[in-house]
């Protein structure tokens, strides 16, 4: 007796979801997520077009599902830091707030540097055009720029002053720039195998801090 042909439907024999996703986010970060189309994401990926259509209907749908994968974790932990600042009844420092955006993001690289970074290149392109994949990322009541908004109320005086604002805005975008391109240029050594050198870690969380407190 011979095997009846198979029926066709959606590959079981590989995740090919999370192959369109890890195809996408390197492809994404090194083209421009403005770039490729899903033909060639599916291609690059060794995914059939229907096999893409499957899971990602639009190219937009795709896109959101990379930045959600490691953006949600990432957030939730973002608004753990953000919350204890909010509620703690000590002084809170510029330092303090940096840290609590900055080292979820040190984290989730050490986890898997090279996606990592190809993740956090993204989103700077995405910050940069102000992207709502970014900004609407589901991550609870309060949101993480609630919290971030409490937290650096309490850290930063005159927080409603436009020259405050201009700085938050300068200091966290540099601060993501910064790690986006730490394997960029001449690296020396801040970022291997096990992630982002600690001393470039700390000189880019204390250099962010003085900006947000325009210390001189």
């Amino acid at each position: 007796m011979t095997a009846g042909a198979s029926r066709p439907g959606p590959r079981t024999d590989v995740d090919v979801r999370a192959r369109l996703l890890d195809t996408a986010e390197e492809m994404f970060a090194a083209n421009g997520v403005g770039t490729d189309s899903l033909r060639a994401i599916g291609r690059a990926a060794g995914v059939s077009s229907a096999g893409v259509l499957y899971h990602f209907p639009r190219r937009q749908d795709l896109v959101d599902a990379v930045v959600a994968r490691r953006g949600e974790p990432l957030t939730r932990s973002m608004r753990s830091g953000l919350a204890a600042l909010v509620e703690r009844t000590e002084p809170v420092t510029t330092r303090d707030v940096v840290d609590a955006v900055l080292l979820p993001m040190v984290a989730m690289i050490a986890a898997d540097p090279k996606a990592g970074l190809s993740w956090m290149k993204l989103i700077t392109q995405l910050a940069n055009h102000r992207a709502a994949a970014w900004a609407d990322l589901d991550d609870g009541e309060p949101s993480a720029s609630e919290l971030f908004h409490a937290a650096a109320v309490r850290a930063l005086r005159d927080y409603e002053s436009t020259a405050v604002r201009f700085r938050l805005g300068i200091a966290m975008f540099s601060m993501l720039a910064s790690l986006a391109g730490a394997d960029q240029g001449k690296p020396e050594g801040k970022i291997g195998p096990a992630g982002l050198d600690p001393v470039f870690v700390d000189e880019l969380a204390r250099f962010t801090a003085a900006g947000l407190a325009a210390e001189r």
